[in-house]
């Protein structure tokens, strides 16, 4: 009889998401912040770097960031089935991901993960998928947190142009 050893595994891909508001924060240090926390945080999980996704100037109040640019992209792509489950999309902390109500932030987490992907934040240092979805908990609350902080940034922000305006 044949001696069968099962190959092991391959290694979990890794996908690193760098998020930035504005082109000010990548010249502020943000992008080499989140760069060298996200291949630290492959290393230290052991995973395969695969691919650095980014969107440099990209709001995530509202969700863009996971529609039409990089995220959004790369969503496609899990839903196409190209990236496999197991894989690992690797970001700071969710804020990066989404800064949307928490509603729609948790259905943008579900999206992920649904399909076995999983997230990894490197400021938490912890990898999310579907069996641990109780540490979701704490991290909805800094969602929420996240959410309320842009929203008065966008309030304050349309507050000062029509002052500006009327003072035109």
């Amino acid at each position: 009889m044949k001696n069968i050893h099962p190959l092991p595994p391959p290694e979990s891909q890794a996908y690193a998401y760098i998020r930035l508001s504005s082109q000010s924060q990548a010249w502020d240090g943000g992008e080499r912040r989140q760069h060298e926390a996200a291949m630290k945080f492959v290393d230290n999980h052991g995973l395969q770097f695969s691919e650095l996704l980014q969107d440099i100037g990209v709001s995530a109040f509202r969700g863009d960031n996971a529609l039409t640019d990089e995220l959004g992209r790369f969503l496609q792509r899990i839903e196409n089935g190209e990236i496999l489950p197991g894989s690992v999309l690797v970001a700071e902390s969710l804020d990066r991901l989404t800064r949307d109500r928490v509603n729609q932030a948790l259905l943008l987490l579900l999206n992920i993960t649904q399909h076995g992907v999983r997230i990894g934040l490197t400021a938490q240092n912890t990898i999310l998928d579907l069996a641990t979805y109780a540490a979701f908990f704490p991290l909805l609350a800094d969602m929420m947190r996240s959410n309320s902080e842009s929203e008065h940034k966008s309030i304050r922000s349309s507050a000062n142009w029509h002052t500006k305006r009327k003072l035109a």
